[in-house]
């Protein structure tokens, strides 16, 4: 039923047309047909352009969503042509309806229309400015490469693996070159399998509290005392510390340029809606309470209007 809500906006502006495109079902324009709901190839690109140009791509390549966008559309066919057989669209407030969803369609092809012609601006040297601007903003982060042995307390208690974790960090003061058999043989961490124990580009967040802040303290090539966490003590011994670098304009030069690009568009629109919303609205009272009382009833009408008087 969601799926349906969605499209049910077309639904309106479309029960117009439906009955002229039901004559036509051999007619090269017909895309699909179900029942006596038809589907021109026109409209189906009026549905598809709907979906924005950088997104056309991965839409048309999913076979499921496009079906389901036929589905839909049919349905919304076949819904308008029992309609129009029943003379719905002849009665006086559908017609209205249509008439405003036809308005609206326009008024959003019509800003559409405006925007596709409005004149382009320098993108590439707005994206540059804003980037040299707000360089700090195009900074990598810091990271650390780091190796651990990881003492779990299942089968011992915490006190037996703060002990063996002791035990072996004093065997690797003596001798550092342990680190990587240590890793084989006692390390309970399953990753050890494809990382040997070793982490690399680790940055702020990637891993526990605990691990990430003797990370990132600890002096490179230097190994920790046993640290806790919720999987038991790790010895941590810091291999790399990667300092923040600055990413290149290059490298984000897409991405600006777009973000600079509906920037741009979002202010010519304002700027053209602005325009309009300079011409003052003339509404009387007098005609809103007819409106009021046309939809409402004349019960809503005098609570509106005593609500307006206690005002």
């Amino acid at each position: 039923m969601n799926s349906f809500i969605k499209f049910a906006g077309m639904a309106v502006a479309l029960i117009m047309v439906n009955s002229a495109h039901a004559q036509v079902r051999n007619d090269d324009e017909v895309l699909a047909a179900r029942g006596d709901g038809v589907l021109t190839h026109e409209m189906f690109e009026a549905r598809l352009k709907r979906v924005p140009e950088e997104n056309r791509f991965a839409f048309i390549r999913d076979r499921a969503r496009m079906e389901d966008v036929l589905d839909q559309l049919l349905l919304i066919m076949q819904l308008a042509s029992d309609a129009s057989e029943a003379g719905f669209d002849q009665q006086p407030d559908v017609m209205a309806r249509m008439e405003l969803a036809a308005t609206e369609e326009l008024a959003r092809a019509w800003m559409e229309n405006y925007l596709a012609n409005a004149e382009p601006a320098n993108y590439r040297a707005m994206a540059q400015e804003y980037y040299l601007i707000n360089k700090d903003d195009y900074m990598t982060a810091e990271t650390v490469d780091v190796s651990h042995i990881l003492i779990k307390f299942d089968g011992r208690s915490e006190e037996e693996a703060l002990e063996l974790a002791l035990n072996l960090r004093a065997q690797l003061e003596a001798d550092p070159a342990l680190f990587e058999a240590f890793v084989d043989e006692y390390s309970e961490d399953i990753s050890k399998v494809n990382n040997k124990g070793s982490f690399t580009r680790v940055k702020r967040g990637d891993m526990v509290p605990e691990f990430e802040e003797a990370s990132f303290t600890l002096e490179v090539g230097a190994l920790s005392e046993p640290v806790l966490s919720q999987y038991g003590y790790h010895l941590i011994r810091k291999d790399a510390a990667n300092p923040s670098e600055q990413i290149e304009f290059k490298t984000v030069r897409p991405s600006l340029e777009q973000r600079m690009r509906e920037q741009h568009l979002d202010r010519e629109r304002r700027i053209y809606l602005n325009t309009l919303y300079d011409s003052e609205m003339e509404v009387t009272q007098e005609s809103l309470e007819v409106a009021i009382e046309r939809v409402f009833g004349r019960e809503v009408l005098a609570k509106y209007t005593g609500d307006a008087d206690t005002e």
